[in-house]
């Protein structure tokens, strides 16, 4: 699944579902199949909303390529909708894109959830959404879609090896990493989503769900671990991440 597009799809929404989203701080996001069933997609906070121009919106990369390729444009149905700030949190991502639920009561848009009342139809192995990660080029991933990978994306991950770069959203500071050996990247995103102090001191101080994840280079899978480090320093001293970021 295209999250970046997924996200920018859900922060608008009608007049009146807008004014039930703002009344709740967190939400639980779920997509909704041609029987009714109900796939989690995973549990929003609400960081609050701001009205916007329709013409403004419409205007931007990932609303333009929603309404060029799939059958449900982003449609604001108001001259100034609300856009809302929703931000995929930690919680319930062992069951992100894998628990489907089915509302007993007639299918609606939004609802509360002490209204819900559904049952469980199915909790899957894996994500039945469960995609590569395509270009390491491209891949910018939240603290909490490194927890809920799918093993396809995992996979990959665990074979490549290199230089990876750490940004912490709200500070702006920045920490540049190695891996290689056992696990790869997988390994050493996942203890720094996990907050293991032996990893990085300074991070593990941090909450995971402002980190946002990408690679910096990647290198041959039978790279000698201390040419690994030799290149890690070197991207530490040209990004001056121990003066202005979060390395040591």
């Amino acid at each position: 699944m295209r999250r970046d597009l997924f996200e920018v799809f859900q922060s608008s929404h009608s007049p009146r579902a807008s004014e039930t989203l703002s009344r709740r701080r967190y939400s639980a996001v779920f997509i909704a199949d041609e029987l009714g069933d109900c796939l989690f997609c995973g549990l929003y906070e609400n960081m609050g909303s701001q009205r916007r121009a329709s013409d403004e919106l419409r205007r931007l990369p990932e609303v333009v390529e929603i309404n060029q390729n799939f059958a449900v444009p982003c449609d604001f149905g108001e001259e100034y909708p609300r856009w809302f700030d929703l931000r995929l949190t930690q919680y319930l991502t062992e069951y992100c894109e894998r628990l489907v639920i089915a509302p007993l009561l007639t299918p609606v848009y939004i609802r509360h959830a002490e209204n819900l009342n559904a049952q469980v139809v199915a909790l899957h192995r894996h994500s039945i959404l469960d995609a590569a990660l395509g270009d390491w080029r491209t891949i910018n991933l939240s603290g909490p879609e490194v927890r809920g990978l799918g093993p396809a994306a995992q996979a990959q991950l665990r074979e490549w090896r290199g230089i990876y770069h750490i940004l912490h959203h709200p500070s702006g500071q920045r920490y540049v990493g190695s891996a290689y050996g056992q696990n790869n990247l997988l390994g050493r995103w996942q203890t720094h989503v996990a907050r293991d102090h032996g990893a990085a001191v300074r991070l593990a101080e941090l909450n995971p769900a402002d980190f946002v994840f990408s690679i910096l280079e990647r290198v041959s899978p039978d790279m000698l671990p201390e040419d690994v480090i030799a290149l890690e320093m070197s991207w530490i001293n040209r990004l001056h991440t121990r003066e202005f970021g979060l390395n040591t």
